[in-house]
Order: structure tokens, then C-alpha cells, then sequence
């Protein structure tokens, strides 16, 4: 069994460091949430405005004026544009994040877990292991006939999809980056890291409990998804294996698969895939398959595997 706190994230020097109490740190992580969340909303609007114009003014004698608004809106929600909006706006939590940490609390990037050393293989790697651990779990869910191909794109829209990748690159770190990386880095540090991994994966699970068709198993699989990624930093030492990770997971499953991605709808993918009313419980009906129980098995099992898989100290230490 992989001791936790063998980590070399537990022992990252700390001399000269006041901790944070613990309700300071989960103050200031929902702050720098509804920070980056208002200032996303900021540009979303006038991108729905920009990209809606003409629509919007042959609405304005309407004297349904306000329900069609919001059906356009909800509309335009479903499009490219709203999401590689949202994407990118996770660059306001990445920033207020490294502002809050190095700025304010005059750390270093060593103490979230940002190592410059071996990144581009971890990287590599966490890509590879994501979209492995998604296919893996598209592959289970196919068992019973969950989902049913609706159609292929053609032709791929190349362009798009490399924008949208590059999205997932800057939401995923700025997820990681805050949740394991602040959040839980600052609790394994004070000397509980089982705790800080289970903390930073509630939290994580619960700031997405407004996403849509969000229920039960989604947020237990979303409580999962957090401990695999905290257990994955553990292990590596790294924040950089589970970032990449992270943009895998999504990348595939919105854009390969064209599955909604935690309750978030998407246009442009390789793959259609429909998911099957009649199978809601394995497929996770509209939140996507992180809705389903087939993620919660191989979730379950990944997790398991890097608790029981030895480190290389402790494989030297048998032999």
C-alpha cells in the first residue's frame, strides 16, 4: 500500500511559511471561484450580444421579448463560441490563483506542486492515461448498448477542435492549479494528507453541483475524479501529470465521443455518440458519462491501483 505521506509534495520545505486555517483557505479558493466566474460572465454576454445581433434587434418589438431572449441564450449556450468562452475563462482562475499564492503569500511555484523538471514527458504521459481512462469507461458503458453512434463529422473540423483542445489545456490547469494545487498541497503540508485529499476532492465535487443534470452519481464520480488527481500529484510529485490528465478526460469525451461533458453540451466532435434513455444509470443520461456508474467502477479501480501499485522507494526497499 502507497504511504501518502511518503510524498515528496508532504516534504516540500516550508520553513518560513505561516500556514493557512483551514476556513481561510476555503474562503479564499470560493473567492477566487466567484471572482473568475463573474469575470467570465462578463465576456460571455457581450460575446452572446456580438455574435447575436441582428437576432437580438428583430426581437426587441417582440412582445415576448424576454422569453425568446433567454431561448436564445440558451441556445447560443449550446454553441462553440459560449464554451471555448468558458474554456479560456478559466484563465482568470489560473491567474487570481498564481497572483493570490505567489503575490500575496510570497510563495513559490514549488509550493503548488509546479515543477519545471521531467514536465513535458509527465504531460505526455497524463494525456495518455486520461484518454485511456475515458475510453476505458465509454468501453464498459458499451457493455449493455448505453450510447448509439449518431453520426461522424464530415468533414473534422480540424481548426476547432485544436482551438477547443488548447481550452481544456487552460480550464484543466486552472482547475488543477486551485483544487490540488492550493487546496490540497495546503492541508498535506500540515501533516493529514489522506484528509487533504479527501477535502480537495468534496470541494471539487461540490463547486460543480449547479452544472446541469448534475445528480448523485455524477457528484460522486466528480468526488472520484478529485482523488484520482490528488492521488496522481501524490505520486508523481507533480501537479503537471494530473493537469494533462484533466484535458484528456475532457477533450475525449466532448470531442472525440461527443458526450456532454459534466452537464455542458457540445457541438464540434470526430464522434456522435447518443446516450440512451433507457440506460441513464450507466451512461449518466445528460450529464454525460461522468453521470454513470460505468465511471464510478473504473474510477474505483484506478484509484485502487495507485494506492496499492509500489513506489520506486518502496520496490527498492522490498528488493
Amino acid at each position: 500500500m502507497y504511504d501518502l505521506r511518503s510524498s515528496s509534495v508532504c516534504r516540500y520545505p516550508t520553513e518560513g511559511e505561516r500556514p493557512l486555517s483551514l476556513p481561510l483557505l476555503l474562503f479564499s479558493a470560493l473567492v477566487i471561484l466567484f471572482m473568475s466566474s463573474s469575470l467570465q460572465t462578463l465576456i460571455l454576454v457581450p460575446a452572446f450580444i456580438f455574435s447575436n445581433y441582428r437576432a437580438v434587434l428583430s426581437l426587441s418589438e417582440s412582445e415576448t421579448f424576454l422569453e425568446e431572449l433567454l431561448t436564445l441564450y440558451e441556445r447560443f449556450l449550446q454553441s462553440d463560441l459560449s464554451l471555448l468562452v468558458q474554456l479560456f475563462g478559466g484563465a482568470f482562475t489560473l491567474a487570481l490563483t498564481l497572483v493570490f499564492v505567489l503575490a500575496l503569500l510570497r510563495r513559490k511555484a514549488g509550493s503548488l506542486a509546479l515543477f519545471k523538471r521531467g514536465a513535458a514527458a509527465k504531460y505526455l504521459l497524463g494525456l495518455v492515461f486520461g484518454g485511456a481512462l475515458f475510453a476505458a469507461c465509454f468501453g464498459l458503458a458499451m457493455v449493455n448498448g448505453s450510447f448509439k453512434l449518431a453520426g461522424t463529422a464530415s468533414p473534422v473540423p480540424i481548426g476547432m477542435l485544436a482551438l477547443l483542445f488548447f481550452g481544456y489545456v487552460v480550464q484543466a490547469a486552472s482547475e488543477e492549479v486551485l483544487f490540488r494545487g492550493l487546496v490540497m498541497c495546503e492541508l498535506v503540508r500540515r501533516g493529514a494528507p489522506a484528509k487533504a485529499v479527501l477535502f480537495s476532492a468534496g470541494l471539487f465535487a461540490l463547486v460543480h453541483f449547479s452544472n446541469p443534470e448534475v445528480g448523485i452519481v455524477a457528484l460522486l464520480n466528480l468526488f472520484l475524479f478529485g482523488v484520482l488527481a490528488a492521488l496522481l500529484v501524490l505520486r508523481s510529485g507533480s501537479l503537471i501529470g494530473a493537469c494533462a490528465l484533466h484535458t484528456a478526460w475532457n477533450f475525449t469525451e466532448g470531442h472525440i465521443f461527443g458526450c456532454s461533458v459534466s452537464g455542458l453540451f457540445t457541438e464540434s466532435s470526430v464522434f456522435h455518440f447518443e446516450a440512451l434513455s433507457s440506460h441513464s444509470l450507466t451512461n449518466g443520461g445528460g450529464f454525460g458519462p461522468e453521470g454513470g456508474i460505468a465511471v464510478t467502477v473504473v474510477f474505483l479501480l484506478a484509484i485502487l491501483l495507485l494506492l496499492v501499485f509500489p513506489s520506486r522507494s518502496t520496490r527498492s526497499a522490498l528488493d
